[in-house]
């Protein structure tokens, strides 16, 4: 196509594009009646992206193979390894020296030179208790309460003085009859086995006679064995004096004037003579546990 064609004053020579060249002349191109198949003769499909024409020639080249080249790179990058902290332990530090990072204070630094030297290290003794020995609580508690109960024997004949006994009327208690013999006795009484006699004595007793104390083993009236007598055979000076014993084997009760308790008795067992009679105030019995 030859000729001329002018745009805005300025003229340009017309051109025709040959299909079967790659030149493309100086010109302007109007358009080829017969269509243009192609400028580029050796387009190859698979580098054109599907779905694209370049020239009459359709592309086949995929997405996927697009993006090939960086989905490969990006299979050799390193995997992320988490570490095993089981038995992590603080990497050694083999410098000799620690310097001091930043702006910290060199105080806020752990020194490491020179190394601590422990050359007196206290040892933490460990008691040995392979023979230990427990100790037997020597603590003893009492519980003392009044008299249950209180006979006085004046030559076979019983009279029962238990209230007397209970209560704090002084002297009303006949310890002993103003003229004893033998045998006389005075019965001190609990519901319970008991360890000591408590007596309260109103009127020292004065005179010559022996007093033995006795329990009821079940069968007969036996030896009490005594630890500690400031009773004194009713002999002993105004106030509260006690009897410590023993409670002796098999001891039961029985029943003294009618009344049935854990008894020991006070038995003149030699008798002289008699100044001053006896008398008791009240009576209390322990229990030593």
């Amino acid at each position: 196509m030859g000729g001329f064609s002018t745009i805005w004053g300025a003229t340009y020579p017309l051109v025709t594009l040959d299909p079967a060249s790659d030149a493309y002349p100086a010109g302007r191109h109007v358009g080829n009646p017969g269509g243009l198949s192609a400028v580029d003769t050796d387009l190859v499909a698979a580098n054109i992206i599907a779905g694209v024409t370049v020239f009459g020639i359709a592309g086949t080249h995929g997405w996927y193979d697009r993006w090939l080249a960086r989905t490969i790179a990006a299979s050799k990058t390193a995997a992320k390894r988490v570490p095993e902290r089981t038995n992590v332990e603080p990497a050694p530090i083999s410098s000799s020296n620690v310097e001091t990072v930043g702006d910290l204070p060199g105080s806020m630094i752990k020194q490491l030179t020179p190394a601590p030297t422990v050359t007196q290290a206290a040892v933490i003794a460990v008691p040995d208790y392979s023979e230990a020995i427990t100790e037997t609580p020597s603590r003893k508690y009492d519980l003392e309460l009044v008299l249950g109960g209180a006979v006085a024997d004046d030559g076979g004949v019983q009279t029962t003085e238990t209230a007397a006994a209970q209560n704090a009327t002084v002297n009303d208690m006949t310890l002993l009859p103003a003229v004893p013999a033998l045998s006389d006795a005075y019965y001190f009484g609990s519901d319970y086995l008991w360890d000591a006699l408590l007596l309260n004595i109103g009127t020292q007793g004065a005179g010559t006679w022996t007093i033995s104390w006795e329990y009821w083993n079940g069968g007969v009236w036996a030896a009490l064995g005594v630890t500690t007598d400031a009773i004194l055979g009713f002999k002993a000076t105004t106030g509260i004096k006690t009897l410590v014993f023993t409670r002796g084997a098999g001891w039961a009760t029985t029943a003294v004037n009618g009344i049935t308790k854990y008894w020991i008795r006070a038995i003149v067992s030699a008798y002289t003579s008699v100044t001053t009679q006896p008398k008791g105030t009240q009576a209390w019995y322990r229990i030593t546990t």
